[in-house]
Order: structure tokens, then sequence, then C-alpha cells
């Protein structure tokens, strides 16, 4: 889809920025891209992407995400070439004889020298006949509650709450990355993955420890935030300050550092229960008339062309 939209971006603009040498070779990517389309049409040379595709991708070419694909295109077609649109893009027919369509909201990047490139597809759902309410666009970012624990904290109550611990069983191992739950139980948080040293809860008359070693008894060897010892083997800890269960970030095995933190998309945003779009009429004149009785889910929509 993004060199569907690079293709076009680039070629209604002329290639501005294509550069040749002394035997007429293209040097750039403006011109590269503008050799493709000598002697082709534009439909043809960016169609082209899609059965490149298809042929590498023979098992999925009656996959639901091929019909998804090219009903996304029939409502960009403001935005490319292509057969799977209204006379082929040429127009903005497609927001007369389609009940919505889709806005580009996106923009492409600068690259080298008046070449423009598309990194993100963001859309907005659009009528000429039908007003949206609910939640229309991209989802919201998700929202961290992961807090790191200092050490200050070393020592914790039994608070029903979720934890990761990034440790490792030997100084010349891999970091590892484990989520906990401090629920007071006995071997409460307890991991095998190293059976020599897991990772997990040590209750002792003086408080609650994070740990890695024996978690049977009251070893304090490598308690976290109890002595330096605990450094070379537990990097850090974080405490989930939500209700609900996280997933589990991911780390680099070789830096330890978080690199992904996996956090779950929020729900129920608007306060639209369902998370569906609804729909009103701008014009009731045409409320009466089958093809625009709409379902909030406008993916169910067929696109009247021949392909779809």
């Amino acid at each position: 889809m993004l060199n569907y939209l690079t293709y076009r971006y680039n070629y209604d603009r002329k290639f501005q920025g294509a550069k040749y040498d002394e035997k007429d070779n293209p040097t750039n990517k403006a011109a590269e891209l503008r050799q493709k389309f000598e002697g082709q049409k534009q439909e043809d040379v960016i169609d082209g992407l899609f059965e490149n595709w298809k042929l590498d991708n023979p098992t999925l070419i009656n996959d639901n995400i091929v019909k998804r694909f090219k009903q996304i295109i029939y409502m960009l077609l403001n935005y490319t070439y292509s057969k799977y649109a209204i006379n082929k893009g040429y127009n903005d027919d497609v927001k007369l004889l389609s009940p919505y369509y889709f806005e580009l909201i996106s923009s492409p990047n600068p690259k080298e020298n008046r070449y423009w490139e598309f990194e993100h597809c963001k859309v907005k759902l659009n009528s000429s006949y039908f007003n949206f309410s609910g939640w229309i666009g991209p989802p919201p970012e998700p929202i961290n509650y992961w807090k790191e624990v200092e050490e200050s904290d070393k020592s914790f109550i039994i608070d029903s709450k979720y934890y990761i611990v990034v440790a490792r069983n030997s100084l010349n191992s891999d970091w590892k990355i484990f989520k906990l739950k401090n629920n007071g139980e006995k071997g409460s948080g307890l991991k095998t993955d190293w059976c020599e040293r897991p990772v997990g809860w040590i209750f002792t008359s003086n408080g609650i420890y994070l740990a890695t070693g024996n978690l049977l008894d009251t070893s304090m060897e490598y308690v976290w935030g109890k002595n330096k010892k605990y450094e070379s083997y537990i990097k850090s800890v974080y405490r989930w300050d939500a209700i609900d269960e996280p997933n589990t970030p991911f780390i680099s095995p070789k830096t330890e550092q978080i690199t992904d933190w996996n956090l779950k998309q929020q729900l129920n945003v608007n306060n639209n229960k369902d998370n569906k779009i609804k729909v009103s009429f701008k014009n009731k004149d045409i409320s009466e008339n089958p093809i625009y009785q709409l379902e909030a889910n406008y993916f169910n929509w067929l696109s009247i062309t021949n392909e779809l």
C-alpha cells in the first residue's frame, strides 16, 4: 500500500528530482522510478506491485487480506492509479458513487533530491452522504502503566500487582524478562526457567523481597537492592500500576534494555462500548436507497468494481 501511494505521488510531480549520468542512466530513486513508467500506463505500473506480490504469495491469493486490499485501493482512489478503482483513479467519482471513501491523512516524507516516500498510511472515513460518529481512525496510543521500582523500595508489600524483572542466572548468560504477580502466596511468582537460580519472592519475618537463588529458604545472597551482588543478576524491576494483566515486554538479551513494551490497545474509547461507527444521513432523501443502508463495519460493503 505504501508503494502504491509513493508511486502515484512522485508520478503526479513528474519525478522532478530525477537525475541521470552522461549516458542517460538513472542516478537516483526519482530517475529509477521514472524509468519504470516510461512507455507504460501508470495504473499498469502501480498495479504491477500487487501482481508481483501475488506471484510471490500464491497461497494467499484467495485469502481475505486480498479482498481487503482491493477494497482499500477502491476507497483510496484519489491517491493512487489502479484498475481496482473507479475510472482507474483518474477522477474523484468515488465520492459520488461510493457510500463512503477514505481521506488520506498521512503525508510523504522527503527523501533524496525531491523524491517522496510514504512511511505510514493513516486514513479518515468520509462520505458525501453520511455523518459518522464514534471512533473513526487509528486506535489511540496505549497507556504504559509500567513504573520502575527504585532500590529504596526493595522491601515489598503484598499488593496483588504484576511485576517484571530483568535478570540472568550467570555473568555470561543473556538477560531474560520475567512477569510475576505479588499475591502473597508461598512461592508466589516462582519461575523455574533456570532451575539453579529462579526469580521470585522471598518471605521473611522482616518483609518480602525479590531475589534470584534458592527461594525455598531465606538466603539473602542475591536479593534485589540488598547488597551489590544482586546487580550482576537482577538489572531492573517494574510494577504494573493497573488492574488488568499486562503483556510481557520484550528486551534485548545482550543489553538488557526493554525494546518493546508490548502494550495492549485500548478498547471502548469515547464511551462507545461496542466500538462501532454510528451513521446518520446528511441528506434524508437518499435514506430509502438500499445501496446506502450501511453497517458501521464499513469493510463489509462490497465494491461495485468487477474485480471485487
